[in-house]
């Protein structure tokens, strides 16, 4: 992601996957609402964006100072999910 302050346009491109992805997930989570698979209260939105961060939490655990504590925080945010 440094490279994206160095160049707009691979800071536009990164932007852009970041809101495919999202969006991916959204619909995703929505289905999963509707199959009853993930609780009525979620707000699929919501999630989305907080799974993208939780992916970048992973990265961190694996090369960040403290990988447990940043593994324990991604298990966490990922029990938020279940129903």
């Amino acid at each position: 992601m440094e490279l994206t302050v160095q160049d707009p346009q691979i800071g536009e491109k990164a932007a852009s996957l970041l809101h495919r992805m999202e969006r991916l997930l959204c619909q995703t989570l929505e289905a999963a609402q509707a199959q009853g698979q993930l609780a009525a209260a979620s707000e699929p939105h919501l999630l989305a964006r907080l799974l993208l961060h939780a992916a970048g939490l992973g990265i961190l655990a694996q090369t960040g100072p403290n990988p447990e504590m940043s593994t324990a925080t991604v298990n966490n945010l990922f029990a938020l999910l279940e129903p």
